[in-house]
């Protein structure tokens, strides 16, 4: 391929918003947003009923006020925009300095434009396509690959995000990089190859924060959100507290209904020689009758002559289905200066997802537009552990100047599951679906299904010029993956190790500043993704196959004018693809 298990009563967890309704009474003030950033969604009914701060100051009564925060230092004129991203085990950079295409948006954009999801966000950039086809199946592609909320990374790290849920209340900034990134970060998770999208946690700032926002949306989706954050002794220790609860009707598709109980804590102190920081999430988000895409076999497909036309506000989620999940996850980051020149850094990382949804199939089966519906009811638990460890530091060779990165990094995966048989399968029309009553089949024990661990060492190196003109980057990435899958015969357990592969995937990139204003780059990435096993009916089924690389080559040029900036890039990615052959092999095409 080239291209340029507890459900939340209806009315439970509302004290909370008679509380913050209360601090607010009279208060309130409406502005109403039109289309915002995709045409999939419809914001024009969303109502910000409010944004009060309320500041304590000593010896003196609680002060209501309606002004935006000041934009940090590091952001645009606005504050919409970051000058700086995390890039990596290079840490965090000016956009003008890496030969990357790279943009950080801020917690200002996503106020500005009353987002509420990822895709919200990512939708400002145009590399990014929503692929979104409900609130249960959230997707997106960079630069012509998919992506989804699996392969985000929770301030630099893999694994520890929330893995179904894409609220963005507890986030300051959203990073995007485009392009493969397998050195910077490792591997994702899911194969991520287009593009790498971080997010990065509040903290507490310099100034008190208590914020209170009210927001009324399409479908009477009511939700009330608290913001509170404190600095103590002269500012040393700081805690911030993010809390939301939304209950809806029916959200932005047809039928469906999603609500969401969350509680984001973050803690940070420093020192004079050392930084550390704590997050914690928990959330619970509850969709009822999440609605899906009709898919279609190969065959149908061949047949087509044109896809099938139904109206605009046709369904094909059955009626009470539904996706609810638990999420807990804490991640922990440290750095401590050695010296002037040289810093240690070390982060540990957990995430608990616990999923239980009930979905139903919709296969059009011919041209006529006869379709069978089945359903699938999937209880799994999700486990992740991640750590990651480097160093980073500053050499002089004559002229030149080196930053020095090393670091290692580890992610394991486990997942459990319990899959109750659904009944009946049964034929319908796309034209005119029908739905009949489901029977659930019992449930039985979590049992362990897949054990994957994903680990890797990167080095790189920063050359600079004595005149800082020219910036060289050279680094690469050793990755090993080891995947296990388990299967059952009555008790027995049976382990089968489908992946003990290793693989290496180097980056090149520079820098040219021609003036403040101006700078010109160019890069070779890789990306690494898992191969494929060959499917039954091949003559070679059950072969797996080692990972395969997406490489990139980009030139671009960057232009800061002070108040705004811009990104002008030209790239080509090549992705493998797997083909069966005439002679009935599964292979790399």
């Amino acid at each position: 391929m080239k291209t340029n298990g507890v459900r939340v009563k209806k009315g439970q967890a509302v004290l909370a918003g008679r509380v913050l309704g209360a601090l607010v009474l009279g208060g309130l003030w409406t502005v109403t947003a039109g289309n915002q950033v995709e045409a999939a969604r419809d914001y024009s009914n969303l109502q910000d009923l409010g944004k009060v701060t309320l500041v304590e100051e000593k010896k003196e009564p609680v002060v209501v006020q309606a002004e935006p925060e000041t934009a940090a230092e590091d952001t645009y004129a606005g504050g919409q925009v970051s000058r700086k991203s995390s890039i990596g085990v290079l840490g965090k950079k000016d956009f003008m300095e890496v030969p990357f295409n790279v943009i950080s948006i801020s917690e200002e954009t996503m106020q500005n434009q009353q987002a509420s999801n990822i895709i919200d966000v990512v939708a400002n950039d145009s590399s990014v396509t929503d692929l979104t086809l409900s609130g249960a199946s959230n997707a997106w592609s960079i630069r012509g690959f998919k992506t989804t909320q699996q392969d985000v990374q929770l301030n630099g790290i893999y694994g520890v995000a929330p893995r179904y849920y894409t609220g963005i209340e507890y986030l300051e900034n959203v990073e995007i990089l485009k392009g493969p990134s397998a050195m910077l970060s490792g591997m994702a998770p899911n194969d991520t190859v287009g593009g790498v999208i971080n997010y990065v946690t509040k903290h507490a700032g310099d100034e008190d924060k208590n914020t209170v926002t009210l927001t009324y949306g399409e479908g009477h989706q009511f939700t009330q959100q608290l913001d509170m954050s404190r600095r103590f002794n002269d500012g040393k220790y700081g805690v911030r507290l993010n809390v939301l609860n939304r209950g809806s009707q029916e959200d932005a598709y047809k039928n469906e209904s999603n609500s969401a109980n969350t509680v984001f804590m973050g803690f940070d102190a420093k020192g004079e020689r050392w930084r550390t920081s704590l997050d914690m999430g928990y959330i619970y988000n509850d969709i009822e009758n999440p609605q899906y895409q009709v898919t279609m076999s190969q065959a149908t497909a061949n047949k087509l002559t044109a896809l099938p036309s139904v109206s605009d506000d046709a369904t094909f989620g059955a009626p009470d289905t539904y996706r609810r999940v638990t999420e807990k996850f804490a991640l922990w980051k440290g750095e401590y200066d050695l010296n002037d020149d040289w810093t240690a850094w070390a982060a540990f990382g957990m995430r608990n997802t616990s999923q239980d949804g009930l979905s139903n199939r919709f296969l059009l089966n011919n041209v006529n537009g006869n379709a069978r519906v089945s359903y699938v009811h999937n209880r799994q638990i999700n486990k992740a552990i991640s750590s990651e460890f480097g160093v980073r530091g500053h050499l002089q060779t004559g002229s030149l100047s080196h930053e020095v990165s090393i670091a290692a990094s580890q992610v394991r995966y486990k997942v459990y599951e319990d899959k109750p048989t659904v009944t009946p399968t049964y034929t319908t029309s796309v034209y005119s679906p029908s739905w009949q009553t489901y029977t659930d089949g019992s449930y039985g024990p979590y049992l362990i299904r897949d054990n994957r661990v994903q680990q890797s060492v990167g080095i790189n190196d920063i050359i600079s010029t004595a005149d800082n003109r020219w910036n060289f980057i050279l680094g690469g990435r050793i990755q090993q993956v080891k995947d296990t899958s388990y299967s059952y015969s009555g008790s027995t357990l049976k382990s089968t190790t489908r992946y003990d592969e290793t693989a290496f995937t180097p980056t090149f990139g520079i820098v040219h500043k021609v003036n403040d204003r101006m700078s010109l780059y160019a890069n070779y990435a890789q990306g690494l993704s898992l191969g494929e096993t060959a499917p039954d009916g091949t003559e070679n089924a059950g072969q797996t196959f080692a990972p395969y690389k997406t490489t990139q080559y980009e030139v671009g040029a960057k232009f800061d004018f002070g108040k705004i900036a811009t990104t002008i890039s030209a790239f080509t990615m090549k992705n493998p693809s797997f083909i069966t052959t005439d002679d009935n092999y599964y292979a790399l095409a």
